[in-house]
């Protein structure tokens, strides 16, 4: 992984982040990752990997948000 990739993955757990809980202290050490003196090429730690497996656990569990079914009589005329 690369930094784009890295922004990638946090802009998408971030779009979930007020689901998720403690979402701004797991993130802290991938966040650190993208800073302009950090390298490109990202040097993987164990605290790392497991703020990365939290995070994507996270967004991959129940319940898992979607979008809306505007078919669904709630958003028809039926239900005014």
């Amino acid at each position: 992984m690369n930094k784009k990739q890295l922004r990638s993955f946090l802009g998408l757990v971030g779009y979930y982040g007020q689901f998720i809980p403690n979402f701004a202290a797991i993130s802290v050490p991938l966040a650190d990752m993208t800073k302009k003196e950090e390298p490109n090429e990202l040097v993987w730690t164990e605290a790392k990997n497991r703020a990365f497996e939290i995070l994507k656990r996270h967004i991959s569990k129940p319940p898992i948000l979607k979008l809306p079914n505007f078919e669904h009589e709630c958003f028809t005329n039926k239900c005014i």
